[in-house]
């Protein structure tokens, strides 16, 4: 056992020493590079009694530490920071024969097409469905965070935004079968109106708002034990 913890020690050391090789640009601005990466050292770094979690999506997702909640759990975090749901249904096809068998999976993406990509709702939720029948081939369990609606006044185009989010939203609500995922929807009680204090930049949460969804994923987590 010392033997097996002391390679996979040197394995790590290896991979970070690497990394420390590889070009500063790319581990800087290449996030499907450097999470490449991060699955590398997981991989290296996890043992077979480990509860292990995968977390996938944005930004929001990339941004989110759910580590206090989460005691526990080994967690992989290969959030990307702009990600459309077409290209992450690519980027998970993609990863899939490199990734481990994980006791549970979030997906957390969306709010990219209706900000940027002039993707349909539609589209948007048949990526995401698509998504999580992927991720059942290496998840036991699978959780769908439903993408909050942006506030109003922020500096992001929320009113053109928030009917495209609400539309695939309520289609994931109605299409997501219980045994492809549940649906985890931290926000869905709150009025618009009341939901900026939980947005640091009218995209992204804050602390509270982060905490609120990592909460909801330990609660899904423990009602599944």
């Amino acid at each position: 056992m010392r033997g097996a913890t002391a390679f996979r020690l040197a394995c790590i050391l290896a991979v970070v020493a690497a990394i420390a090789a590889c070009p500063v640009w790319k581990w800087r601005h290449d996030a499907i590079f450097s999470n490449r990466l991060t699955l590398l050292v997981y991989r290296l770094s996890a043992s077979v009694h480990d509860r292990r979690l995968l977390l996938l999506g944005d930004s929001n997702v990339a941004y989110m530490d759910c580590s206090p909640q989460l005691t526990g759990w080994h967690i992989l975090n290969l959030g990307v920071s702009g990600i459309q749901t077409d290209q992450l249904l690519r980027y998970l096809n993609g990863l899939r024969p490199n990734l481990p068998q994980f006791d549970a999976a979030v997906l957390w993406v969306g709010v990219n097409d209706a900000l940027w990509g002039g993707i349909v709702a539609e589209d948007s939720a048949r990526n995401v469905l698509a998504a999580l029948d992927a991720l059942s081939a290496v998840a036991k369990r699978r959780a769908l965070v439903s993408q909050p609606l942006l506030p109003a006044g922020s500096e992001v185009r929320s009113a053109s935004a928030n009917p495209e989010i609400a539309a695939m939203n309520m289609m994931l609500a109605q299409q997501t079968k219980a045994d492809l995922a549940t649906v985890i929807t931290p926000f869905s009680s709150e009025p618009l109106a009341t939901q900026r204090d939980l947005f640091r930049d009218g995209l992204h949460l804050t602390a509270s708002g982060y905490g609120r969804v990592c909460a909801e994923i330990a609660r899904w987590l423990a009602e599944h034990e």
